[in-house]
């Protein structure tokens, strides 16, 4: 330990110093309501240390550093104020009650408050109060009644919260609820083997700038939520520490989180010079991905689903939740431990390379390929009232940073090629959350060497997650490796960033067949950069939806019409077309064409399929217009009662049938103004829905979806003849010549 830090107990501490708050400290914190948890587990270990029952061997209660400066001969604590007011208290009570007072009344007011003058005030009355309460009468009330209690003090927050510390809220979590009457520990209290002690750092000694005053006082006046779960979080580490080495590394952790590795997040800090809610959420952030990739005892993961439905899982998703106490981060009785050593360690690792490598550099979106949206944030930000959130996608990226800096060894080109392959399957996953962070997880052993680990095929990966994705990844990482002319990952990286395609470029070197084919790469490269950018398909191409009826041309499945959503949007695009392996064959003749404006669709053929409806479906979305003036829909192809259907995803009112004569037939005679609908879609020759209303010489008709012509009544329903039969014509007997003798013939019915 350095001999600039000094290892004291309270009672010696304040003999030989006057301890004065400053001013813009925050006011006394501890004894709030709402921190009734965090004080009863706090008094519980003063009181466990004073009876000698503390689980370490050294049985000393060690309550961390505190940092001050001589200020007019007095030492104002920067950090450490919580603790020596709570110190204090006891020590005050403790002397109350063992009639120790009136010969120790100086010593006490060596300690004051100069955040207000009530708090100041109250903290002098106190050490000369030696009065003893009526039989049953507790401190607090025994105080208040006192005529030096002045009632404006009860709006004080500090001398409220120190009433609640002295007199607690029937929790067990104040000191007279705890100690009780009978409690004769002054000796204990004031002798040189107390057990109870802290490290006191002069920072005048260490001549340190005002930058770092700023930091200790940058938690604003209330004891932030962070503060509470570091002091709960090293008492946890320290009841788990029972070797040596596990002791070092407790005591390393519990410096370096109040120093080294603030400077992380310093350069976050926000307007008003706060760290402790971006600090507080990069830690809850890495707990969940350690709950998310926790292992049973066979070294398997635990089920996705007991992951989902756990109380702590639930917590740190959501981000928002304030903290009451570290039971949420503990197990349950009867379960294993949620975090082991090794999460603790590889936590301490990853700060500790980050504040190596990074203390002086703006580390977000520094390794992230090219493509990346440029929104991610490893360390949060501050946004006004609020911190930067995290997306699904981005949680999975965090853990894979973190991941890589476990290990202590870091060079730039091996960082910037886990992170290439570790997006490029995050952005192209179908799986879920957990399922893809996992596969991130298993990977990660290997982002030291991810080139050479993907190209070895005999190397094994468990997760099926991303499968599609992988195999590509595997098959770049093979030709880069095999590149005895060093262009390869150029390249690749180059197609990567393309247009929309963030990563998934496996279109560009898969062959019709579906197997991989390097030479046809070049080509496919150079024809993506002419017909896409990253709004979809450029205008030139998507002008009378030229690029996506080429596809379609090349349709030679009934299946092929169902995958896709007839637009030009990135989208649909990169996920439903280019890395669909069911069109493959149709993707493959695109990039074989040369397409221009006067691209000739006359040479397409439907020969491939004897089905004339899906013949007449193939050749309507090829040669009408639907396409060109719905294609920013998500509309796609369905078959609804022996129907080829257009409509979009979960709509029932914007239902077009195509492939069907009745369009062609209708469309004609509305063109010619022989009849009239209001059914009719502007300037193609289609209509909506699946019944097709229409006036003909005064009369209103049905095409109905059953395949029959109905002559209607006023009230929509079918006419009947004089033996109440519908009056109705066949379709399959409609054509275009005869259309108008059959409407005709129900007229004369």
């Amino acid at each position: 330990m350095s001999n600039k830090t000094q290892q004291t107990t309270f009672w010696h501490f304040l003999q030989k110093a006057k301890i004065e708050i400053p001013i813009i400290q925050r006011d006394y914190a501890q004894g709030r309501k709402g921190k009734e948890k965090l004080r009863e587990i706090f008094m519980k270990d003063l009181k466990n240390a004073l009876d000698g029952e503390l689980p370490n061997e050294e049985k000393i209660l060690k309550l961390d550093f505190v940092y001050g400066s001589v200020e007019n001969g007095n030492l104002n604590p920067l950090d450490g104020q919580q603790r020596l007011t709570t110190l204090w208290l006891l020590h005050w009570y403790i002397a109350y009650k063992a009639g120790k007072l009136a010969e120790n009344v100086e010593t006490f007011k060596r300690f004051t408050y100069e955040t207000r003058v009530s708090s100041r005030e109250f903290c002098n009355k106190l050490s000369e109060f030696t009065e003893q309460p009526p039989g049953g009468k507790g401190i607090v009330d025994h105080i208040q009644n006192q005529t030096w209690f002045f009632l404006a003090w009860k709006q004080d927050p500090t001398i409220q919260a120190m009433l609640n510390m002295l007199g607690g809220t029937s929790m067990n979590d104040g000191i007279e609820e705890l100690f009780g009457e009978e409690c004769d520990y002054w000796e204990q209290l004031t002798s040189d083997n107390c057990p109870i002690i802290f490290y006191y750092l002069s920072l005048d000694e260490l001549e340190i700038s005002d930058d770092l005053y700023i930091k200790m006082n940058a938690r604003g006046k209330t004891l932030t939520d962070f503060e509470n779960f570091k002091a709960n979080l090293v008492g946890h580490l320290r009841k788990k520490a029972e070797s040596k080495e596990w002791k070092a590394f407790v005591s390393d952790f519990e410096h370096k989180v109040d120093t080294n590795w603030t400077d992380i997040f310093w350069k976050s800090r926000s307007k008003e010079y706060k760290i402790d809610e971006i600090y507080f959420a990069f830690f809850n952030r890495y707990f969940l991905n350690a709950l998310i990739t926790a292992k049973n005892s066979e070294a398997k993961y635990i089920a996705a689903e007991s992951i989902e439905n756990h109380d702590t899982y639930k917590h740190l998703y959501e981000e928002k939740k304030e903290y009451s106490a570290f039971d949420i981060y503990n197990p349950k009785e009867g379960e294993d431990d949620i975090f082991s050593r090794i999460t603790y360690e590889n936590l301490a690792n990853t700060l500790n390379d980050f504040y190596k490598l990074f203390k002086d550099k703006d580390i977000n979106n520094l390794f992230l390929p090219a493509w990346y949206d440029g929104k991610f944030k490893f360390i949060p930000e501050y946004q006004d009232d609020s911190i930067s959130g995290l997306t699904a996608n981005q949680r999975i990226i965090f853990h894979a940073i973190c991941r890589y800096f476990e290990y202590e060894s870091y060079e730039k080109a091996t960082l910037e090629q886990w992170m290439r392959v570790a997006c490029n399957i995050v952005e192209n996953s179908p799986a879920t959350m957990i399922g893809t962070m996992r596969l991130i997880d298993e990977l990660a052993d290997h982002s030291h060497g991810i080139y050479a680990f993907l190209a070895n095929l005999d190397n094994e990966i468990s997760s099926d997650a991303a499968k599609d994705q992988v195999a590509e990844e595997r098959a770049k990482a093979k030709q880069i490796i095999n590149d005895k002319t060093a262009t390869w990952e150029s390249k690749i990286i180059e197609a990567e960033k393309t247009a929309f395609f963030k990563g998934a470029i496996r279109f560009m070197f898969t062959n019709e067949r579906g197997n991989y084919d390097w030479s046809l790469f070049d080509d496919r490269l150079e024809k993506s950069q002419h017909y896409f950018d990253v709004n979809g398909v450029i205008k030139e191409y998507k002008t009378d939806a030229l690029l996506l009826r080429v596809l379609i041309s090349k349709f030679d499945q009934q299946d092929n019409f169902k995958q896709i959503y007839y637009n030009s949007k990135p989208n649909n695009w990169k996920n439903e077309i280019l890395t669909n392996t069911k069109l493959t064959k149709a993707v493959s003749a695109l990039f074989d064409e040369s397409i221009g404006e006067d691209y000739n669709f006359d040479t397409f053929s439907t020969d491939w399929t004897e089905d004339e409806r899906l013949r007449m479906c193939h050749k309507d979305l090829l040669t009408s217009k639907f396409l060109v003036r719905y294609e920013d829909e998500d509309r796609a192809l369905y078959d609804r009662w022996g129907k080829h259907v257009l409509h979009t995803h979960n709509k029932r009112d914007d239902w077009v049938i195509i492939g069907d004569k009745r369009n062609e037939i209708l469309a004609k005679l509305f063109d010619n103004q022989i009849i009239t609908s209001h059914q009719k879609i502007q300037d193609v020759p289609y209509f909506w829905h699946w019944d097709i209303s229409f006036k003909y010489k005064g009369q209103t008709y049905q095409w109905n979806r059953n395949n029959y012509i109905y002559l209607l009544k006023e009230n929509g329903y079918p006419e009947t003849d004089t033996e109440g039969e519908e009056i109705k014509i066949p379709c399959a007997d409609v054509n275009a010549e005869n259309i108008t003798e059959k409407l005709d013939s129900l007229i004369l019915n």
